[in-house]
């Protein structure tokens, strides 16, 4: 899975994965306070990728932490009166991931 930040289509499905497993991003839901449900989601998505939970955990906190990046870019840009945001500027996955 090493190979996920490189490959758009594993990054992409990810996300996917993610969309169906709140207990790993909703922090209103009440499955995201349960540890073992985190666990078994992140197992879930283990096992699809062929690799393991702390991988996997990385991977997940790479993806959130790459939102934020991008959220903060676009909002920095818009405040100091710049030109539309380029779509090449933009991470790939940023449209996926604010979907959900």
């Amino acid at each position: 899975m090493d190979d996920v930040v490189n490959n758009y289509e594993l990054v992409i499905e990810l996300i996917e994965m993610l969309k169906a497993a709140p207990a790993l991003w909703d922090i209103q839901s009440k499955e995201y306070r349960d540890r073992n449900l985190k666990f078994d989601e992140t197992s879930k998505i283990a096992s699809h990728f062929k690799t393991n939970v702390d991988e996997v955990s990385r991977k997940i906190k790479f993806l959130k932490t790459q939102c934020s990046r991008e959220r903060k870019k676009i909002g920095e840009k818009s405040k100091s009166g710049a030109a539309t945001i380029s779509e090449d500027n933009i991470w790939f996955g940023y449209k996926t991931y604010i979907t959900f």
